[in-house]
């Protein structure tokens, strides 16, 4: 388990087979993955840690350095940072 960089939410959970990965999504779920066995990896990987949520987070996300996909979306005007 890798917290984003709230600390509240799960920027990566991994497992060795599906039965072994107990999901949980939103506010909280890095907590909740945590109780249920999963190993906290507290590690300085700003990029992987950014959970995007927001327009806040999205310009955060931005200024680390997105993805192709993510770039394209904001080139194509289907991502917009204001607002």
């Amino acid at each position: 388990l890798v917290p984003d960089a709230a600390g509240r939410g799960t920027a990566l959970l991994a497992a060795r087979t599906a039965a072994d990965l107990p999901v949980a999504y939103g506010e909280g779920s890095a907590r909740r993955h945590a109780r249920a066995g999963a190993a906290v990896l507290d590690l300085a990987l700003p990029g992987l840690r950014r959970d995007v949520d927001t327009r806040a987070d999205l310009r955060e996300a931005v200024a680390l350095g997105v993805g192709p996909r993510t770039a394209d979306a904001l080139a194509q005007g289907r991502l917009h940072l204001a607002g």
